[in-house]
């Protein structure tokens, strides 16, 4: 027998081993203070989970149910560590095109939908803990009101252009941030810059979580090798220097590598126009994730450039987890996270085409550095995770649901 808390009503029951396995299985609790030594049934925990306290309370306590919030279709950050907590994830999808020419006339309704569907779906499950994506900041703002009004810890996993114009003027959006329980940041060069401007908000550095994908190795040796360009086509990214370089470097005589380029090239179609019949530049367009990564573990290389500082790019930690090497921009984030295992460069295109050409010459040593590198990232990551959880939860247990769901 244990005493747990019931996940919804805080009111405490008395449930046997089989029922708690239940209990953990249906609403994916995890264990936060462990019974003090002298508890009774605190032996019969300890010798059945290998699980012992220095401290804790004189009960077994659950914590109902952490949920990630975003309002967009997809981001890879909150899935990935969202699988890893094993907890709840919800995309709201746009209503109306956020790219198309109606959305300055009617955005507001398209938050409108977003805030109600927001609201109806943490009064209805009324989890413990709330994650919210920002931008937009209407996000967390909203789920502010439900953890507020529930006594309920909101984190906000802020993303770089959270913090700039126009989503940093949104009125009141400031007072949120200072008054969530976290607010996460991708890199310790943008917490440091936040904290001299807001030395209320209590800020905390996760990087993204690097994926586990299957070890590289299933690109066809008989054919052209390739480099994968990751792009959104956002105003930080060097479009014309890039693909400057891309076709100068397949120009030349006796070329080594192709390019492959993902991302919604209708958002800025000139470059499509310009290159498309460049030899060796393929346009994939927007992909699935499968095919993503299927054309991610293909590669010899990922190609990820920003003009912007203080940046950790998406691209280039998923390149991490396929451990592919990469050539990304020399910015004092990417120097700090890629100190072996990518060629850094300065955005200009002779720099870019020297980087084309030593690649492959560079490749076999890059592909053992990136290895490395991706052992201690995540081992740094699972520290600052850890730091989390104890603030957020009390204790983080490791693998103690899955020992005792077996």
């Amino acid at each position: 027998m244990s005493l747990s808390f019931h996940p919804l009503s805080a009111k405490v029951h008395w449930i046997n081993d089989h029922e708690l396995k239940q209990l953990l299985c249906r609403f994916r609790l995890s264990p936060l203070y462990l019974p003090e030594e002298g508890f009774p049934f605190a032996k019969i925990w300890q010798d059945k989970y290998g699980i012992h306290s220095s401290h804790g309370s004189q009960y077994l306590m659950y914590t109902s149910k952490t949920v990630f919030i975003i309002w967009n279709t997809y981001n890879r950050r909150p899935d990935v560590l969202a699988q890893h907590m094993d907890c709840d994830i919800v995309f709201i999808s746009h209503i109306i095109d956020n790219r198309g020419p109606y959305w300055k006339y009617f955005f507001w309704l398209d938050y409108l939908y977003k805030s109600i569907y927001t609201m109806a779906y943490l009064f209805w499950h009324r989890p413990a803990v709330v994650f919210a994506q920002s931008p937009p900041s209407f996000c967390p703002m909203v789920c502010w009101i439900y953890c507020k009004t529930f006594g309920r810890k909101l984190v906000v996993d802020g993303h770089n252009n959270a913090f700039e114009s126009p989503w940093i003027k949104v009125p009141l959006y400031v007072k949120t941030l200072e008054k969530s329980f976290r607010v996460l940041v991708h890199n310790e060069e943008l917490q440091a810059e936040l904290r001299e401007s807001y030395p209320k908000m209590p800020l905390v550095t996760l990087p993204d979580k690097i994926p586990q994908f299957s070890e590289n190795g299933q690109h066809d040796l008989s054919a052209l090798p390739y480099l994968l360009v990751v792009l959104s086509y956002a105003g930080d990214e060097p479009l014309e220097v890039l693909f400057e370089a891309m076709a100068a470097y397949r120009q030349q005589s006796g070329q080594e590598m192709a390019f492959k380029i993902t991302g919604n090239y209708k958002r800025q179609p000139q470059f499509y126009e310009r290159y498309k019949m460049v030899d060796g530049i393929h346009f994939l367009g927007f992909v699935s994730n499968e095919q993503y990564e299927k054309e991610l573990k293909g590669a010899m290389g990922v190609v990820a450039l920003t003009s912007r500082q203080k940046t950790q790019q998406c691209a280039s930690v998923e390149a991490m987890g396929a451990g592919i090497p990469q050539i990304v921009s020399d910015t004092d984030t990417n120097c700090r996270l890629l100190f072996k295992g990518a060629l850094i460069v300065p955005i200009e295109s002779a720099a870019l085409q020297r980087a084309f050409s030593q690649f492959p010459k560079q490749h076999p040593v890059l592909r053992e550095e990136i290895l490395e590198v991706r052992s201690h990232w995540r081992e740094q990551w699972q520290k600052s995770y850890d730091a989390l959880c104890l603030a957020l939860y009390g204790r983080h247990l490791t693998g103690a649901i899955e020992s005792i769901a077996e």
